[in-house]
Formats: C-alpha cells, structure tokens, sequence
C-alpha cells in the first residue's frame, strides 16, 4: 500500500453512504445469495409435488387406503422440504438485518457512515476512520445490479458501491474503470 493517506481529492472515483438495512438486503437478495432464491423455489416445487403424490397417488391418502407411519412420515418430510425452500427465499432479507445489526453495534450503535475512494487500491473507511486497503486482485467479483455495483471479496462478503453515492467520477464510467483495474483476477456479472 501506498504510505501517503488516500483522500477523496487524490482518487479517481469515490462514493460516500450511510449503510442501512435495506442496502443490506438489497446485497444480500442480488448479490451474495442469489442462488437461494433458485434453490428455495425448487425446494417448494418438489416438496408440493411429493405431497401431491401422497394425496393423490394411488396409494395415497384420499385412495381409500389405511394411513400408516410410512404415509405420515413422507407427508411431514415433504412438508419440512418446502418449509425449507421457503426459508432460503427469506434468507437474504434476513441476512440484511442481522448484518446491519452487528454493523450497528460495531459503531457504537449506529449505522456507519462508508467511504470507499478507487485509486492505486480500493480504500474503505467507516465512520471517518483510516481507511483500509485492498488490493485491486482481491475482489473476486464485479457485481453490477439496477441499484449497486458490488465489489465480491469471496462468495458472501464484498463493498457495496451505491449507483447514487458517487461523489467523485461518474457510476456510467465506473465498469469500465473496474475492468481496466482488475484485468486477471475478477470476474464480471449484471444481476
């Protein structure tokens, strides 16, 4: 790292934002968890057809035939597989909030006011503190949504960039700023 303190006047873009709850869902639900969505609709899907079979399959419970322990057991197993499959749609929201929490209660309470400056390294502040810096060939990948640009550091953790919280450089020029940045090591999706 550089010896010399980054500053906004000294990099090339900057945003500045106060982390919310809902920038913590939003993050969560586009970019860190997306796949539970996928997966939690598929859960749902299967669970409701096992349970359909056991209602209406030819042994099922309105054939006539006697209910035993196999026919309850199967009814209760796919009815916890859906009960998981919504659990993992409710997971990001729910992710958001405990993770503002303890963001809260790392700053004295309060949600932190965020920094990031993109110079030489990608410089993260919270709350006016030093700033800490990453190297460009730590970020895994460059997310980009309606709302955000998400910086992934691994597959559930990465900085947030709000398209409405840059206060220097323009969000339209910042992909391309990013991939000139981060040739090798970063791969790029939009959500």
């Amino acid at each position: 790292m550089s010896d010399e303190t980054m500053t906004i006047e000294k990099s090339d873009f900057a945003v500045e934002y106060k982390s919310t709850g809902d920038l913590q869902k939003y993050f969560y639900k586009h970019c860190a968890m997306r796949q539970n969505k996928l997966m939690g609709i598929g859960f749902i899907v299967v669970g409701l057809m096992m349970l359909a079979s056991t209602f209406m399959g030819e042994h099922g419970l309105l054939s006539g035939d006697p209910i035993n322990g196999h026919k309850i057991m199967y009814i209760v197993l796919t009815a916890a597989l859906a009960g998981v499959g919504v659990f993992m749609i409710c997971t990001p929201s729910i992710m958001g909030g405990v993770s503002q929490k303890n963001l809260e209660q790392m700053y004295d309470g309060k949600a932190p006011d965020v920094t990031i400056m993109f110079g030489d390294y990608v410089y993260v502040s919270h709350n006016g503190r030093e700033p800490y810096g990453y190297s460009y060939s730590d970020i895994m990948t460059f997310v980009d949504t309606a709302e955000m640009y998400t910086l992934m550091t691994s597959k559930q953790t990465g900085f947030m960039v709000p398209k409405d919280s840059f206060v220097k450089g323009e969000p339209g020029d910042f992909t391309e700023y990013f991939k000139r940045k981060c040739v090798k090591t970063c791969g790029f999706r939009k959500a």
